[in-house]
């Protein structure tokens, strides 16, 4: 039969059992939340509720943090103090800092609860918008393959208005690339051949006056993969 001990933590007073759980996550109705970045943001909220299911107080211990870009903290209003006590709610904040990153990314923060050994994974997922988005980020010609035109476009992602400026990075001798304004401000498309003389990989830059000083150089990738040499000896 399981003992029963009583303690107190931050003057909320409760009685140790088994509990409905041992496994503090069941707290969580969800621990993934997910946000969108607008562009230009910088830093986005994200938060997740939990509800202590057992007949003892439930209280953070600390935040272990995956990266920089992921900050917890513990709300505090009067809804949720410090220590949750049985039946109540509480809520863990988080602010997202997106840096340059862009498209969808998945951060994960750690809450280590006070009496438990394994720590609740958080997890935001972000999808973080641009002004500048590319229907693809890598070019590939595969060996013995001919080396026709491939195509890239490049449109606004938010509505926004920005033109290319400059398209930097590969030899102009291994690559033509011929630039069209499908909408101008909101719309355009890259058309890529490379020559004879092409090979190995290159990065060709697309460089921007978008307002949003991220969004101002992107990047393709455009790999030719040499042909192979047949054996003379086969």
């Amino acid at each position: 039969m399981l003992a029963s001990i009583c303690f107190c933590i931050a003057g909320v007073c409760g009685t140790a059992g088994e509990g409905p759980d041992p496994n503090v996550a069941s707290a969580f109705a969800s621990t993934v939340v997910r946000i969108r970045v607008p562009a230009g943001e910088q830093t986005v909220p994200g938060s997740w509720e939990y509800t202590n299911r057992w007949d003892i107080p439930l209280m953070v211990e600390r935040f272990e943090e995956s990266c920089g870009c992921l900050s917890g903290q513990v709300a505090k209003n009067q809804d949720a103090p410090e220590a949750v006590a049985p039946g109540a709610t509480g809520k863990i904040q988080a602010n997202f800092t997106a840096g340059g990153h862009r498209g969808l990314l998945r951060k994960s923060l750690h809450v280590r609860f006070v009496g438990y050994d394994k720590p609740v994974e958080l997890v935001v997922e972000a999808t973080i918008l641009s002004h500048v988005e590319l229907s693809q980020r890598e070019l590939v010609w595969k060996a013995g393959e001919s080396l026709e035109a491939k195509t890239v476009d490049i449109t606004s992602g938010t509505g926004a208005a920005f033109t290319i400026t400059s398209l930097p990075g590969v030899p102009e001798n291994q690559f033509t690339i011929t630039r069209e304004t499908i909408t101008a401000g909101t719309s355009y498309r890259l058309t890529i051949v490379p020559t004879a003389a092409a090979t190995g990989q290159h990065c060709l830059q697309i460089r921007t006056d978008s307002p949003d000083p991220r969004d101002r150089v992107n990047a393709i990738f455009l790999n030719v993969e040499a042909t192979p040499i047949s054996n003379p000896g086969l």
